[in-house]
């Protein structure tokens, strides 16, 4: 393994980097944001950044891409020293930002959107002809051919918006593309296209920086890693030269040890399930789910996109839209439809957008820890002091990285958003605990500590149900796996007996097939 401060040449290549930051340093007030981090990006390669949530990888971005002036350090474009005061220099540079929401205006079309800032015109008039050709050109170098673009941006899926942020880049000619988290939004089937578009821009002499939390995805895409801690890069290599284990171990700076938690099964015949679901439907999401949890479970549901799976758990929750069947909390039904109810009846429930449906981003991270209670305080002042003294120790108590505890929740990175949301469901002390893709965004020290929260919290009568798109997370953590194809379940499984390729098959439609485990259609 080579590990370095500032990367060697990749073996058999020669080319000077197209993007080259020396010695960076960014401090807020007293706190050291970048610490002399120096790295580079060379024609042709995918150099990945990972670390930690609050590591400094995104801002290390935003100070390539002129979003955040450095405090001291340098930053050179092919070989030329340059200076960003704002984000358009860079894009003059060559250097495109493409952060993990996607800087689209929803409401224009896919030819506009790659047009924006610079819609060709003749005689003052725009030129909507060539606008639509260029976005057709700038489509094909990604091998996308068939959309239609004049369509609105809104109606795209996550991973179209991905293609057609990049396209834009390349309409303007930029040939340094800087990535944040790109696939934190999609499926697993989306993630791969995206990797086909950037393979293909690699061949194509593209430099590409690409900001990850999924150490599976570096082994498939990236030419070389570098591992940023505390504002540090810490080490530098050949992706082909680390396992997985050495750089989630160089990310936390300190031996990671057993992640799984799994105890094997905690069901018992003779326990009556905390949870039981019959046929529910919610189409055109779902159309006949079932599932029965045991009190001291936790249970994950593995379903592909559109499978129905996190509109499982939202129905369960009270927030989907007119779910109809069978839901028995403790033997006695549980009104669907409706929020309060569930919460009151002991339902904690983590949705899978945190950024639009778990958080309000300028309001404290105080106030977010007791949203739930905001509405119903009245003066709004009445438990501040409380509500202060709580916030703090929830957050010591998930290892939230934050300015101060009256910062804005918009003020934390992604993963300590998180853990924010999972704080305040957790503080209510829920019963069933229904969690949708709690790991998202997450790196690997936060996911190995929210799947331990997890699994501490289900224990006695209480349980838990995860949905994840990461199948080896749910392996790795899970008593059982129910899978959902189609908005059906089609089978529980106990989850040792799965591995990861059995449980892609599984959830592509191949539920027939054995694979060794205890097998019950009805999800029990």
């Amino acid at each position: 393994m080579t590990v370095s401060g500032t990367a060697p040449l990749l073996e058999g290549t020669s080319h000077p980097a197209l993007l080259s930051l020396d010695s960076i340093e960014k401090w807020y007030g007293g706190t050291p944001a970048l610490s002399g981090v120096s790295f580079d990006c060379r024609p042709g390669e995918i150099h990945a950044l990972i670390g930690e949530n609050g590591s400094g990888k995104s801002t290390l971005l935003k100070v390539a891409s002129g979003e955040i002036r450095p405090d001291a350090g340098s930053i050179s474009v092919e070989g030329r020293s340059v200076r960003f005061h704002q984000p358009s220099d860079a894009i003059r540079a060559g250097v495109a930002l493409i952060a993990q929401e996607v800087p689209l205006v929803a409401s224009l079309t896919v030819a506009e959107n790659i047009s924006l800032g610079a819609l060709p015109a003749r005689r003052l008039v725009v030129d909507w002809k060539s606008c639509r050709k260029r976005a057709r050109a700038s489509l094909a170098l990604l091998g996308e051919k068939e959309l239609d673009v004049t369509r609105d941006v809104n109606m795209l899926t996550a991973d179209t918006r991905q293609l057609v942020a990049i396209a834009r880049a390349l309409a303007r000619g930029q040939r340094i593309l800087l990535l944040d988290e790109p696939t934190s939004s999609l499926s697993l089937g989306q993630a791969n296209r995206l990797f086909a578009v950037l393979r293909e821009l690699r061949h194509q002499g593209i430099a590409i920086a690409y900001v990850t939390q999924r150490l599976a995805e570096l082994e498939q895409i990236a030419d070389r890693v570098t591992v940023i801690r505390d504002g540090r890069a810490v080490a530098t290599m050949n992706s082909r030269d680390a396992s997985p284990g050495d750089i989630a171990e160089l990310m936390v700076g300190r031996p990671l040890g057993q992640s799984s938690g799994a105890t094997g099964g905690a069901r018992k015949d003779s326990t009556d399930p905390l949870l039981h679901v019959e046929d529910l439907r919610m189409p055109p999401a779902l159309r006949r789910a079932s599932l029965t949890v045991f009190p001291g479970e936790v249970v994950g549901i593995a379903g592909l996109e559109g499978s129905g799976a996190s509109e499982l758990l939202a129905a369960l929750a009270g927030v989907g839209t007119e779910p109809r069947g069978k839901v028995l909390l403790r033997g006695v039904p549980l009104p669907l439809n409706s929020v309060r109810a569930a919460m009151a009846r002991g339902v904690g429930f983590l949705p899978r957008d945190r950024r639009l449906e778990a958080l309000v981003p300028m309001l404290s991270v105080a106030e977010n820890m007791h949203l739930s209670e905001l509405s119903s305080l009245w003066p709004p002042f009445v438990g501040l002091r409380r509500r202060r003294r709580e916030a703090t120790t929830l957050a010591r108590r998930f290892s939230i990285r934050m300015p101060g505890i009256e910062a804005p929740a918009a003020a934390l990175s992604g993963g300590n958003q998180q853990k924010l949301v999972m704080a305040r469901v957790l503080a209510r002390d829920p019963s069933l605990l229904l969690l949708s893709e709690p790991t998202r965004g997450v790196d690997i020290g936060a996911k190995i500590d929210i799947f331990r929260a997890v699994r501490d919290y289900a224990h006695g009568e209480k349980a838990a149900v995860v949905y994840s798109s990461e199948f080896k997370d749910l392996i790795e953590w899970c008593d059982r796996i129910v899978v959902l194809y189609r908005g059906h379940t089609v089978g529980a499984y106990v989850a040792g007996s799965l591995d990861e390729e059995d449980l892609i098959h599984l959830a592509g439609g191949a539920a027939a097939v054995a694979v060794g485990g205890d097998v019950d259609r009805g999800g029990s």
